[in-house]
């Protein structure tokens, strides 16, 4: 029988820091263990060597069976990717470590698996997080069927959307390495992806409310020239 792909969504930092350690323990001792017996897990940093989303990265959130994402570290780019992954309505599984920060969005209605792999018994908390990602995915349903022409449409507007965003935040960030911003007109990238995706993670049920956004803030997909 042929497995499915599972991408996993997480913070991972560079080589050998503390993020990048992080993110490597839960997915040895946690994700990969729970899932790789009926799952092919993929982690970008591994097939792709960078952390920038891209078209790959939407192309992955978009067709694997089952994303997993690690909500650690509240990143702007971790919040992005579960955002389209939820607007186009497919399974996810949450997980994050449980002494993080509050996460900037409304969670009553996303269930969190919280880890403490700061714990004296490192070995039970991985242990636990893993039963539960199984008995999750164990009554998940994945459903085969083919994504219809509107979905699709729908689909490559909402990644082309966030392409843009991606695409205005480097351009933010080349302008302030240059000089061209003053202290006072610094863009706050954190900030900047948050506003956008926090309105999406409380009402994932909806793709129109992603869109919703973009129409009411407009000038989040103007290109910066």
């Amino acid at each position: 029988m042929e497995k499915k792909t599972c991408f996993v969504v997480s913070i991972i930092g560079n080589e050998g820091s503390e993020q990048r350690k992080h993110s490597d323990n839960v997915f040895d001792h946690i994700i990969n263990p729970a899932l790789s017996k009926d799952f092919n897990v993929i982690r970008a940093d591994k097939i792709f060597h960078s952390d920038k989303i891209d078209e790959r990265i939407f192309k992955l959130l978009r067709e694997a069976d089952l994303v997993l994402a690690d909500l650690t570290g509240k990143n702007p780019n971790v919040f992005l990717e579960v955002g389209y992954r939820m607007a186009i309505n497919k399974p996810i599984v949450y997980i994050m470590q449980k002494d993080d920060e509050r996460l900037p969005f409304d969670i009553q209605n996303i269930n969190i698996k919280q880890y403490n792999l700061k714990s004296d018994d490192v070995l039970t908390e991985a242990s636990k997080a893993k039963n539960y990602i199984e008995k999750t995915v164990e009554n998940m349903v994945f459903d085969s069927q083919e994504t219809t022409e509107v979905d699709e449409v729908n689909i490559n507007r909402v990644m082309q959307i966030l392409v843009n965003i991606q695409s205005n935040l480097d351009v933010m960030n080349s302008r302030l390495l240059d000089g061209v911003y003053t202290t006072n007109q610094v863009p706050s990238n954190d900030n900047f992806n948050e506003r956008l995706l926090i309105k999406a993670l409380e009402e994932p049920e909806k793709m129109e409310r992603l869109l919703n956004l973009v129409n009411k803030y407009p000038q989040l997909l103007n290109q910066n020239q």
